[in-house]
């Protein structure tokens, strides 16, 4: 199992997640099927994850991996795919330096489902896995937190947006001295 390649983005296409808002939550970071990821649990999972792959990871990433666990370990089951949180927990912290403590399970969870969600996607192809996806997935209730972002109609994670600010990238070149 190659640790850092198990954080890419799933190639699964543009997968429609159903989304909604959790602001009413404070503190709360996603809600799938009723159960709550805290923010500062995210975030820690966040910077573990970038000790992993040694690369940045955002908060969004672990995000939408998050949002996708059940479906994850419901069609790992039903498509015979041996991968365990325990299998993923081993290798990830073979790899971590020494005197590194243990992942959180946050963590586990978001590498366990890239690694199931492309072991499917090699196994049923793109186009069966990603219809199967999307039915799966259209069963889950996930509200996220629009902090961290949204997902678009075609599925995709967008960066968040904040209403009345300005955004000055795109005001760059627009103003005169």
């Amino acid at each position: 199992m190659n640790v850092k390649r198990l954080i890419t983005t799933v190639a699964a296409g543009a997968l429609a997640l159903g989304l909604g808002a959790c602001s009413a939550h404070p503190g709360v970071a996603l809600i799938v099927d009723g159960k709550e990821y805290r923010t500062v649990e995210v975030t820690q999972a966040a910077q573990e994850a970038s000790l992993v792959a040694g690369n940045p990871v955002q908060a969004n990433t672990i995000i939408d991996f998050l949002s996708r666990l059940e479906t994850a370990k419901e069609l790992a089951e039903l498509n015979g795919v041996d991968i365990s949180m325990e299998q993923v927990r081993a290798e990830l912290e073979k790899g971590l330096p020494e005197g590194t403590g243990p992942l959180s399970d946050i963590t586990v969870e978001t590498f366990y489902v890239n690694s199931v969600l492309q072991n499917l996607n090699q196994k049923l192809g793109q186009q069966a896995y990603s219809q199967l996806f999307l039915e799966t997935q259209a069963e889950r209730k996930v509200e996220i937190n629009p902090r961290f972002g949204s997902v678009s109609e075609a599925g995709t994670m967008l960066p968040p947006s904040f209403p009345g600010v300005l955004d000055i990238q795109s005001k760059q070149g627009q103003t005169k001295p």
